[in-house]
């Protein structure tokens, strides 16, 4: 079926006509790389580049822990002005066989490690403190780590922030985000933040 005039030129409409093609390819180069087959163009760059012909910023992650489903997961990168864009873009999505559509990043608990600048990061290796902001939540993490630049421990901070709170809470629940090395005693273990975040935002009202 021949899609609207009115739809030809939506880059959205655009995108899933090309993933829904590629489906199946993209869908046997994920399990090649769950097997440590090298990444591909087509399931890293092309893919990028074809969700920001919707908006620069939009990104993705793309797996799965089984077999079916694969996970596509539509980012924006923690731009604010994306935040539309993605949500337009999933909230598109036709049913596609063996992919479940994501919008923005998801919490991932405490139990992982965080691979980033040739660095391994575990949540018990990062604490931080908060205070209250004017109804959104300030946080400062610091990272035991050494070697990086300001630039590399902003995007080290952010990535950790978005596995602890998921995308969306980082972006619309914080306020100011700041970031230093070290280990300080005092301050609270990462693995604590989700929970106060959440029984912050409970009872601050808007």
């Amino acid at each position: 079926m021949a899609l609207p005039a009115f739809l030809r030129g939506d880059p959205v409409a655009g995108f899933w006509r090309w993933f829904a093609k590629h489906a199946d390819q993209i869908g046997r180069e994920v399990r090649a790389l769950r097997e440590d087959q090298p990444a591909t163009a087509l399931t890293t760059r092309e893919l990028t580049r074809r969700l920001q012909k919707i908006h620069p910023s939009m990104t993705h992650e793309i797996g799965s822990d089984a077999d079916w489903p694969i996970e596509l997961i539509i980012s924006a990168d923690g731009d604010l002005d994306a935040f539309g864009a993605v949500t337009r873009t999933v909230g598109a999505a036709p049913p596609i066989p063996g992919f479940r559509i994501t919008a923005f990043r998801k919490r991932m608990g405490t139990d992982f490690l965080l691979g980033m600048f040739d660095r391994e990061i575990q949540f018990r290796q990062v604490r931080y403190d908060s205070w209250p902001e004017d109804g959104l939540l300030g946080v400062k993490l610091y990272i035991a780590v050494e070697g990086l630049d300001e630039d590399q421990l902003d995007a080290l901070a952010f990535m950790l922030l978005d596995m602890a709170l998921g995308e969306y809470d980082v972006a619309m629940g914080l306020g100011t985000v700041d970031v230093a090395t070290g280990r300080p005693t005092s301050a609270k273990p990462l693995g604590q933040l989700a929970e106060e975040f959440d029984d912050f935002h409970t009872k601050t009202v808007h």
